[in-house]
């Protein structure tokens, strides 16, 4: 069934734009007429104009808020991270994601600079491009490195009992992985984090509850059993 052809014109677009968004009833000029057609695109017409400032008004009070709030976010981040000297790392916010750029000497500066970071109310997301400077470093020497350090930090605990980690080293990027109680992998993130060559540091380490003093072993790692 064919339809005859109507004029588009601001009235006609109004009434669809309220139509569309279900603010008025469905109507058709094939099944109205007179009085009522007039009636209906006036209503439209002012309704649609009502409904398009108010919309207009919404959306930039809603943006003016919204680039306020980044503003507050971005001042609260560079405070905090003027708290810790970390002058070299400079924030910027855009809808609650913070963008982080600099150049750091260690890694452990980059991941103090996240952590502070997320902790600031507001903060959605953390798109961090700060670049680590520093020294490069073969990965194998830096791997052989951080494998001695997590061997020393369980010596230091006392041997076995506290867990185990891993680590692998690709472009200066240290992964660690494993399961380890806090006292073992909390101090040994650190320090790996303040190794020069470390470019960045992925922590994949699952924690494990706190090790009870009587599991622990005072061998050194690799001794073959216990005395009873």
């Amino acid at each position: 069934m064919s339809r005859e052809p109507v004029t588009r014109s601001i009235t006609s677009y109004l009434a669809e734009r309220a139509r569309a968004s279900g603010q008025i009833g469905t109507y058709t000029l094939a099944q109205t007429s007179g009085p009522v057609i007039g009636c209906v695109i006036g209503f439209a017409a002012i309704y649609g104009i009502f409904c398009t400032g108010l919309n207009f008004f919404m959306g930039y009070t809603g943006q003016a808020s919204f680039g306020q709030n980044d503003q507050n976010i971005q001042a609260n981040v560079q405070k905090a991270l003027s708290a810790y000297s970390i002058k070299s790392i400079h924030p910027s916010v855009q809808g609650g994601v913070v963008t982080l750029t600099g150049t750091v000497d260690f890694c452990r500066t980059k991941i103090l600079a996240d952590e502070l970071t997320s902790g600031i109310p507001g903060v959605k997301s953390i798109w961090d491009r700060v670049e680590v400077s520093g020294p490069t470093i073969p990965d194998k020497e830096l791997s052989k490195q951080i494998k001695n350090l997590i061997t020393d930090r369980i010596h230091r605990l006392g041997g076995f009992g506290f867990g185990s980690i891993s680590a692998q080293v690709h472009d200066g990027v240290v992964t660690l992985r494993g399961y380890a109680a806090p006292q073992l992998a909390l101090p040994t993130t650190a320090a790996v984090a303040d190794i020069p060559g470390v470019k960045n540091l992925i922590d994949h380490i699952k924690p494990v509850p706190p090790v009870e003093p009587h599991w622990q072993s005072s061998f050194e790692i690799g001794a073959g059993e216990s005395s009873q």
